[in-house]
């Protein structure tokens, strides 16, 4: 006997029981319009609608972007189709009872598959996967994946990927670009020659996705073979160097990713924070040799907080 529920008299205990069937819209006519007249009314019932019908748009997306992996597909299959065969309960339902129960088993599977993949996927800094043929090999954090697209997209652009504006010499663009960041960050330009990779170029790049991320980031050029380093000082960006590993060395203090690229080469990245900067650098060098290569400027920078700390010491004259 179907059961109608006044506006009058509905309240919480009553809507309750027919909120999700009634955001899914699979209430009948009489019932949906006695639960639209409470949801209209009462803010906790209406929060309720919402929330399941957002879940239920993220994981119908989900779902329909990624394939049903076989496995699951076999899964489903086999419950239903033992669950069909099976002779009704002692309790009564026959044939329609047991298949009623065997697509709920098997829709509750699927559901419970499909939010595990979204919560999965809408995690923040998820790793991307890079995948090679039928196979995949190891993830790569996407923000080591936006440090190397950038990388790659500034090298395209050569010499002419300097701006204006910027000193042309090394000695000069650490200040000019403290300066053009009003200090909020420690700019380093370090002299790379003695490793043969002589500087090229320097711009205003960011290496994050998000407004007043953009910092200072040299290139250099190698002298004997067509390979280009980049070497950024950009706001401090934690979540850079917390989805990467610490290098061999702990004396370092760097931390390190390596990317692979379309042509079966590999960019290595490593990183380091000091106060309000977030140091990268990136490049076609052994992770070991691009830490030979940055020692110095880490050294140097160490060096300046030494002086600046001194300086603040010192009685004033």
């Amino acid at each position: 006997m179907r059961v109608l529920y006044p506006s009058s008299i509905m309240n919480c205990n009553d809507a309750r029981k027919h909120l999700h069937a009634f955001a899914d819209g699979e209430l009948p006519a009489p019932q949906a319009d006695a639960v639209a007249k409470h949801v209209d009314a009462c803010p906790t019932c209406d929060q309720t609608v919402k929330d399941h019908r957002t879940l239920r748009s993220a994981l119908c997306s989900v779902i329909v972007a990624a394939p049903v992996p076989e496995a699951l597909k076999f899964k489903i299959n086999a419950v239903v189709s033992s669950d069909t065969t099976a002779a009704p309960s002692a309790s009564g339902g026959g044939m329609f009872g047991t298949r009623l129960r065997a697509y709920s088993l098997a829709a509750c599977i699927l559901f419970a598959s499909g939010l595990f993949l979204w919560r999965s996927l809408s995690q923040s800094g998820a790793p991307t996967n890079v995948a090679i043929g039928p196979k995949q090999i190891a993830t790569v954090p996407g923000p080591a994946t936006l440090v190397a697209d950038v990388h790659n997209k500034c090298c395209d652009h050569g010499p002419g990927h300097h701006r204006k504006d910027l000193p042309t010499k090394l000695a000069d663009l650490g200040p000019a670009l403290c300066s053009h960041f009003n200090d909020k960050i420690k700019a380093l330009a370090p002299d790379l020659s003695a490793h043969g990779y002589r500087f090229e170029s320097a711009n205003l790049c960011g290496i994050q996705n998000t407004p007043g991320s953009s910092g200072g980031h040299l290139l250099y050029a190698n002298d004997t073979k067509p390979s280009r380093l980049s070497f950024f000082s950009v706001p401090r960006w934690d979540e850079l160097g917390d989805c990467m590993t610490a290098c061999a060395e702990p004396a370092t203090g760097c931390r390190q990713c390596e990317v692979p690229e379309k042509d079966g080469g590999t960019l290595a990245i490593l990183t380091w924070t000091k106060d309000g900067t977030t140091y990268v650098c990136c490049g076609a060098e052994p992770a070991a040799v691009i830490a030979s290569m940055i020692s110095q400027a880490r050294m140097a920078l160490a060096n300046l907080n030494d002086e600046i700390r001194l300086t603040i010491m010192l009685p004033q004259r």
